[in-house]
């Protein structure tokens, strides 16, 4: 931190550097922040903040700090953690940790890379949501749930989405400009609404054997996408709105009428390419 002095005599002010070493304690764990570095150490839980006014306590080196390390034996990232850390560049988290709360990295924007322990395996609504310089992240074999929103507005230029997560919320890419690759779960049965609006790197995508449905907007505004793969579009919902029910009529408004729905002929893929302009290949 940066401490201010006043020459009692000549009034005069000195901006000097300080080290700080400050803490408490956090759920069931305790926290310190020393030169830079914020620790949460010891065994359980963070806690949750989550009302109005009701912000983590090291709130007051949120200016100060540039990394985060959380320790072994923490086995929660509560929610609003670190909401807004924007100078943290480094974080490191400890192998127990399971679970990390809602906007718990919220607009940390300097953060490049951040690994995932091995054993997590839910990431809440927003957890990255708009951290711009994450660029690379590893989802580890263990997660089984991405809640609303948790890459919206990130920096990633390509991702692995493992077949374990069964559970995905809406908006989860949403607004990642970069985003160029993805591997995709074959885990979960839909692409919920606006997964990946906004995307306008993203050139291919391969709909799995396993899903059955592209609900609104999925793919809106991904200008770059050139085809989409339907692995087995015979195994989609039978629809019971109308023609547009296993594909939503706007799924994939605002991409170019070159793209490509890549499937077997016969197939409500084929209708749908018809219907709303796009170009349709027999597999």
């Amino acid at each position: 931190m940066t401490e201010t002095k006043t020459c009692g005599t000549c009034g005069a002010t000195e901006t000097q550097d300080i080290e700080v070493q400050i803490g408490g304690t956090t759920g069931d764990v305790t926290w310190r922040f020393d030169n830079g570095t914020l620790y949460i150490e010891g065994t359980g839980k963070m806690a949750n903040y989550v009302n109005v006014g009701d912000v983590a306590p090291w709130q007051t080196v949120r200016k100060e700090t540039t990394a985060i390390v959380i320790g072994d034996g923490v086995t929660y990232i509560g929610n609003r953690a670190f909401k807004g850390f924007n100078k943290v560049t480094t974080v490191t988290i400890g192998k127990d940790v399971t679970t990390m709360g809602y906007e718990c990295f919220y607009a940390c924007n300097k953060i490049t890379s951040i690994n995932l322990p091995e054993g997590l395996t839910h990431l809440g609504a927003l957890t990255f949501y708009n951290c711009t310089g994450l660029t690379q992240i590893d989802i580890p074999a263990s997660v089984t749930n991405l809640e609303n929103r948790a890459f919206k507005g990130s920096g990633l230029t390509s991702v692995v989405v493992p077949d374990t997560v069964t559970k995905m919320g809406y908006e989860v890419f949403m607004n990642c400009a970069n985003l160029a690759e993805v591997d995709f779960t074959k885990g979960v049965s839909m692409l919920q609404p606006r997964t990946f609006e906004n995307c306008t790197s993203l050139t291919t995508f391969n709909y799995t054997r396993n899903m059955c449905r592209i609900r609104t907007r999925a793919f809106y505004g991904c200008t770059a996408l050139e085809s989409v793969v339907f692995e087995d579009a015979n195994n989609m919902w039978a629809s019971s709105n109308g023609n547009d029910a296993k594909i939503a009529s706007d799924a994939f408004e605002g991409c170019n009428a070159t793209l490509k729905l890549i499937a077997d002929e016969g197939t409500h893929v084929e209708q749908y390419a018809a219907k709303r302009g796009f170009v349709f290949e027999a597999k």
